[in-house]
Order: structure tokens, then sequence, then C-alpha cells
């Protein structure tokens, strides 16, 4: 099945790919703390008033949610509820994954009409063990390893320059 729509298009970053995947996983494999780390990571890092509340309510979430068949899981709830969950741990979602969710919603409604005993958690299981797979190969492994490394030389060369800004930001007062 492909889908054609000529109207809003989005486009997530590899890291934010990544995260969604974690964050699968997290569901997928019942892990309340990988889904925290995701989440808290969308929310540009907040503190949590009460992480053990948070964590909770992630399990009740998942509990909730886990091992429903598509005939029986709105997928509109589960964002609805994911959502408020998040307000009201005073977190928030990032905006480019609107269009991610939208998304959703509208495969919910395609999914039902096909297979209403759909279950995503036996099909997502496999598919994310081999993306997890691929992404921690020797090759991912050294392609990763590579960037970091310049990015530490780059953030080494700059480092004086950096410095002297801020040291002379202190001296006039203008930190």
């Amino acid at each position: 099945i492909a889908f054609i729509d000529f109207g809003m298009v989005g486009r997530l970053s590899e890291s934010r790919r990544d995260q969604v995947i974690n964050l699968l996983r997290g569901l997928v494999d019942k892990d309340s703390q990988r889904v925290v780390k995701v989440l808290l990571l969308w929310s540009d890092n907040a503190s949590v008033h009460n992480r053990d509340s948070f964590l909770l309510d992630i399990d009740e979430f998942i509990d909730l949610y886990h091992d429903i068949p598509l005939k029986d899981l709105n997928i509109t709830e589960l964002l609805n509820s994911l959502t408020t969950l998040l307000r009201d741990h005073q977190l928030n979602l990032p905006p480019d994954l609107t269009l991610l969710f939208k998304a959703f919603i509208t495969l919910d409604g395609l999914g039902r009409q096909l297979d209403p005993e759909f279950n995503l958690v036996e099909v997502a299981s496999p598919l994310l063990q081999r993306i997890f797979i691929a992404r921690y190969s020797p090759d991912a492994l050294f392609k990763k390893g590579k960037n970091n490394l310049f990015n530490l030389a780059e953030l080494l060369t700059d480092l004086p320059k950096d410095l002297h800004q801020l040291m002379e930001s202190m001296r006039y007062g203008a930190l």
C-alpha cells in the first residue's frame, strides 16, 4: 500500500526518526524508562516535578494500550491521552511531530477498514528489532563514531575563540 498525498508534507530529521523508533521500542517492550527518556527529550529535557509520578503514569499508559488489536485501538484517543498526560506534567511535544500524528490518525481509519484484527505490536516488534540491529552494526557505529570525532575536533578548534568571547562578555557586563 502506498499513500499518494499532494497536500501537506512533513519531514523528520534522522535524529527525530531515531527518537520515534526509541519511543516505539519502549512502548512495544513495555520499557517505561525508555519512553520517559524520549518524552523528556522532546520537551527539551524539561524537568518533571515528580519523576516517579510521571513514570507511573507512563506505565499505566503503556499497560492501557499494549497488545490491543487495531479494531479495539483508537489512535486518536491514544494520542489525546498521551498529549493530556504530557500536559498534566507540564511537558509538550515538538511541532514537527504534528504531521506524523495526523498520518497516524489517517492510518487508524484505513487500518480498521483493511484488517480490524491487525495487532501493531506483533508487527512492529520484529521490524524494530531489525532497525536496532542495523543501528548498532559495526558500520553504523563506525560512521557515528567518525561523525562524533569530527564534531569534537570542531569543538576543540572553536574553543579558544568561544572562551575569548565569553571572557569579553564578562569583562563588559554583557554575559
